[in-house]
């Protein structure tokens, strides 16, 4: 519910996004939550470093800012629940060129878990940034996505997030990462998530 910045123009992400909110503000509430609370604290937290926290914008229109996911397991994917990418290739795309969020200088995910059991769809970080070149040699160069085991260096480490109801995890999204299937305990299984773009110009701004 929402939309996904993934394999769309940028037009075509707002028109997603502009049909979806409602929906998207529905699910959420307008009451006092801990996502609208996360967000008013990270508002303040910028507005200390001189930077200003505010959605995305593309031709005028400020795009949604978060989404809500059910991923559901492939019979043909035993292991992975999302395979392993990078969430910075998309973003600098040459598909988003006019859209801000191309000038980004780094970009964090945040993944909140409404409903998740303990040892399920595990969140699993890479040590690893891959560059322009290893995106080319692999070919996700305008995606990021999907990289294999034989991608990542020899000897890089990883960290695996056992995550359950009521967690936030926060990533740098220019890391290579991915969600294992773990238990497999998927039922009810409800995460929102979104990014947070640092552009050259002091800006951050927020996209799904």
């Amino acid at each position: 519910m929402g939309a996904t910045q993934f394999g769309k123009t940028p037009s075509e992400l707002a028109k997603l996004g502009y049909d979806q909110e409602g929906d998207f503000r529905d699910l959420i509430g307008n009451f006092e939550n801990p996502i609208s609370s996360f967000f008013r604290d990270l508002a303040i937290a910028a507005e200390k470093l001189n930077l200003t926290l505010r959605p995305a914008i593309y031709q005028g229109q400020p795009l949604v800012t978060m989404r809500a996911v059910r991923w559901t397991k492939s019979s043909g994917e035993p292991r992975w629940l999302l395979k392993l990418h990078d969430d910075l290739a998309q973003v600098v795309s040459a598909r988003n060129e006019g859209f801000e969020i191309q000038q980004v200088t780094r970009l964090v995910a945040f993944n909140f878990y409404i409903r998740s059991k303990a040892g399920s769809g595990q969140l699993v970080a890479y040590n690893w940034k891959p560059t322009d070149a290893d995106r080319k040699r692999i070919g996700v160069i305008d995606t990021g996505y999907p990289y294999s085991d034989g991608d990542i260096p020899s000897g890089t480490e990883k960290h695996v997030f056992d995550q359950s109801t009521g967690d936030l995890v926060v990533i740098d999204g220019s890391y290579v990462h991915g969600v294992l299937v773990g238990k497999d305990e998927m039922s009810g299984r409800l995460i929102v998530n979104g990014f947070a773009a640092l552009l050259k110009d002091g800006t951050v701004a927020l996209f799904a």
